[in-house]
């Protein structure tokens, strides 16, 4: 990788290992701002510690906030959750929302000024995961104590990744949460076991080539399980 991160305490930065460079990052997200996730493309995104609020960083180290829209204001969390960035400083994140009565699940996309470009609140599924390229993975949890993973492009349709695994090791419908989407579209999956004694299972995903663009999901985008493995 080009950047890598580089943090101790309260200090954070990156480390461009082609030029050796180091760029310090400022505590933008407040409360001990930590950074989450790196993308190749230099981008990081962090959260703070004791703040609710996020912060996406640029190769050169200028920093935009992560927020909600007005309309939660100081109801909206990022605290505990684990946001991810594209090539190109696209951040996708789980957030709460807190009511007097509970705490809504909400889900958000942001561009690397930190724009929303997408708010969803209470909609029964979240994002986990962005690739360099901006395809992105996430769970629906709609129906109670089921995970359903899907794949997403912005402006698109969200479309269950069961059924596009074409070839798999394991009977029954696939379920987890997306931890993370690679750049070559690879997705690796957490499956709970639940239970005492059943230990937690993981599933990797790895794309079939196809002529053309592998962003076409209407067309088939394909994934071969290639191993699953429990721990």
């Amino acid at each position: 990788n080009t950047y890598a991160e580089i943090s101790q305490v309260n200090a954070r930065g990156l480390w461009n290992t082609h030029t050796n460079e180091i760029t310090y990052l400022p505590n933008t997200a407040g409360g001990n701002t930590q950074i989450q996730n790196l993308s190749e493309g230099g981008y990081a995104v962090a959260t703070g510690y004791f703040s609710r609020i996020g912060a996406v960083f640029h190769p050169d180290g200028s920093s935009y906030q992560l927020r909600s829209s007005a309309a939660y204001g100081n109801s909206f969390s990022m605290y505990s959750q684990s946001p991810k960035v594209s090539d190109d400083g696209i951040v996708v994140s789980a957030a709460i929302i807190e009511t007097a009565t509970s705490n809504l699940f909400a889900t958000y996309v942001w561009d690397k000024f930190g724009n929303i470009i997408e708010e969803r609140v209470n909609t029964g599924y979240v994002y986990g995961a962005i690739s360099g390229d901006g395809l992105i993975v996430g769970s629906d949890f709609s129906q109670p104590g089921v995970l359903r993973p899907f794949l997403y492009e912005l402006g698109g349709s969200r479309v269950p990744l069961d059924g596009l695994v074409v070839e798999r090791n394991f009977t029954g419908e696939l379920r987890g949460v997306t931890t993370e989407l690679f750049d070559n579209h690879a997705v690796f999956l957490a499956q709970g076991g639940g239970q005492v004694g059943v230990p937690e299972s993981y599933v990797f995903l790895t794309p079939v080539p196809e002529p053309g663009t592998m962003l076409a999901l209407g067309a088939g985008l394909a994934a071969v399980l290639q191993r699953r493995r429990t721990t």
